[in-house]
């Protein structure tokens, strides 16, 4: 969801790019009538030296198709410098209701409208999108690829549905696909206050008409400490009383849903991707902060859906975005030996599209490519998740905060969480959100007393964990509702603790993500998620830690551990609680796949 700043990530010289862009393409600026009348504003850009036809690659934003004006050209065009050298055609598009597009905004706008009638949805926008491209734009030879990062790759995800024939291939990256599970807005029903609420304040305000600049709330810098803002804010409600007043209404509607309702289960997006007929590239980051859950649910959707469709899915050692620039070669603690960016960009997303835009469709790659991040090793599977080459390897909480393999240690290990004093997410004063926070040495809470540890005896050989991972722990607590935090942690001989998994469960939502419902006080209950996929080996000597805990602020929100609209909780809500986790063969175990 976040703006990535393509240009800093390459490195390049923007008065360079956009010189050589300007002497070699020509602009055309179109306003693309849709079926319902509402022009969308599109810039495609036609190579001056191409001979013959040639493919478009669009991209629909929210962010801005800019620059605008027939003689004002990008600092340069995404992905691999062989799209350009190769005369591709590029097309990018203000979405409905965005900078100078007309019509109106709504977020992840669902997908629901009926073949052959007028209603309209951003399939059908893409849709009719390039039915005006390949009949207007020179030179191009009748493919149409689509493409793009975070909020673009929900667009180009949706674009899949009941698409135009011309759409031949496809890359959703990091797509944003699921706002109440696991991207941008929940994970599992617990908000991510931080992150929305500075995003917010720079895209959410509502355009009268179409315009080249999108005005800001206001400004509003990083705080000298986020920690303490966000304490002092309160909940979520707040944010609009004090900052937005009433000019976000997305932020409205998030207080105003606090369950898997109708509104958030319309924007579902891969469930809805139907009749797929483009070949389908979708791209994601094992240390991606924002829409890690969404890449892997597009190919899931896709899957389930679509038989027999052409369905690939790479997943590297990446940020959010981090592929489309720099080399990937390190992140955090973490040194990978090779450089996965620049192999993915010359290797993989080029050739993918050139396959079917240029070529015969022949696209010599593995269905399902993802990066184990312990062994540094590229790895190549028929599908997701490999089911076939793992076995389940299960790790049982045991006394003395150890993990075991059979659940023989009976016992409880309790913490108490106190909303006053809630556990930081990223070491030091909190500013802003750095990335890095996803693969953090988490030895900077070696000090909190409100986190259990429990780790493995230092690794005889290497133990390659792939696939799925599920949480299943037996708690309780004095209060009515508490967040379940697990971590996934890779210790080294040397004494680091490298972050390689988390995931968060709000209490409330354990049975029933629609029907939440309070825990009965002292009484032990099952609280069962999924953490996102993992691909880890963890070497001989390192040991594999379990952390859990009940609060990651200011990341997520403060559960005031009182059942109610967390959104809408008053300061006496919020209160101390001591929270059980039981161990034993009905207690609690941490799911992996073992390859």
């Amino acid at each position: 969801m976040l703006i990535i700043p393509l240009i800093f990530l390459l490195g390049a010289s923007a008065p360079t790019q956009r010189a050589a862009i300007s002497d070699t393409y020509v602009k055309h600026e179109y306003r693309i009538p849709m079926r319902d009348g509402v022009k969308l504003y599109t810039a495609v850009y036609v190579p001056k030296s191409a001979d013959g036809k040639h493919p478009i690659m669009l991209e629909r934003t929210p962010y801005s198709a800019g620059p605008y004006g027939a003689n004002k050209f990008p600092f340069r065009f995404d992905g691999s410098p062989k799209f350009a050298e190769n005369d591709y055609i590029f097309a990018t598009q203000d979405v409905r209701g965005r900078y100078m597009s007309e019509g109106k905004w709504e977020e992840i706008r669902p997908i629901k409208a009926k073949p052959g009638t007028k209603e309209t949805d951003e399939s059908t926008d893409a849709y009719d999108t390039v039915e005006f491209l390949i009949k207007n734009v020179p030179s191009n030879n009748g493919r149409v690829g689509l493409w793009g990062i975070s909020y673009p790759g929900f667009y180009a995800a949706a674009a899949l549905n009941n698409s135009h024939p011309a759409i031949k291939a496809v890359s959703p990256q990091a797509p944003v696909t699921e706002w109440f599970f696991g991207d941008d807005v929940h994970h599992n029903g617990a908000f991510f206050l931080q992150d929305n609420f500075d995003f917010y304040f720079g895209f959410g305000y509502d355009l009268p008409a179409p315009a080249e600049d999108h005005p800001n709330i206001e400004s509003f810098g990083r705080r000298p400490d986020a920690r303490e803002f966000f304490l002092k804010l309160g909940s979520a409600i707040n944010a609009d009383k004090q900052y937005y007043k009433g000019r976000i209404p997305f932020w409205l509607d998030i207080c105003n849903h606090d369950a898997y309702d109708d509104f958030w289960k319309a924007r579902s997006t891969a469930r809805h991707l139907k009749n797929v007929k483009a070949a389908v590239l979708t791209v994601g980051g094992l240390f991606d902060a924002e829409d890690m859950y969404g890449p892997w649910d597009v190919y899931a959707g896709i899957k389930e859906n679509n038989k027999g469709a052409i369905n690939h899915l790479v997943v590297g050692p990446w940020t959010h975005g981090g592929w489309a620039g720099g080399t990937g070669s390190s992140y955090a603690g973490y040194k990978f030996g090779m450089n996965t960016s620049t192999e993915f960009r010359e290797k993989i997303e080029f050739p993918f599209f050139d396959a079917y835009l240029r070529g015969d469709g022949k696209f010599d790659h593995p269905k399902v490519q993802v990066f184990d991040t312990g062994a540094n090793a590229w790895r190549n599977f028929a599908e997701w998740p490999p089911t076939k080459e793992t076995k389940p390897f299960d790790l049982y909480l045991a006394g003395n905060g150890q993990l075991s393999e059979s659940g023989n240690s009976a016992g409880t290990d309790r913490y108490i969480v106190d909303p006053a004093d809630p556990i930081p997410y990223q070491p030091g004063v909190i500013t802003g959100r750095r990335s890095t926070y996803m693969g953090e040495d988490q030895t900077f809470l070696k000090d909190r007393k409100d986190i259990l540890r429990y780790s493995t005896p230092e690794l005889s050989e290497d133990l390659r964990l792939c696939g799925p991972v599920v949480a299943d722990l037996k708690v309780s607590t004095t209060g009515t509702d508490a967040d379940f935090i697990v971590k996934v942690i890779d210790v080294t001989p040397e004494g680091a603790e490298r972050l390689v998994r988390w995931e968060v469960m709000r209490g409330k939502f354990r049975k029933d993500f629609s029907k939440p419902v309070p825990f009965k006080p002292n009484v032990p209950d099952t609280v069962s998620f999924k953490l996102n996929p993992m691909f880890h080996t963890f070497l001989k000597g390192h040991k594999l830690m379990v952390q859990i805990q009940s609060s990651w602020f200011p990341l997520i929100d403060l559960n005031p551990n009182k059942f109610c609209n967390i959104y809408k909780a008053e300061p006496d809500d919020y209160q101390k609680a001591t929270i059980s986790v039981h161990r034993g063969t009905s207690g609690s175990r941490i799911r992996f796949g073992r390859l």
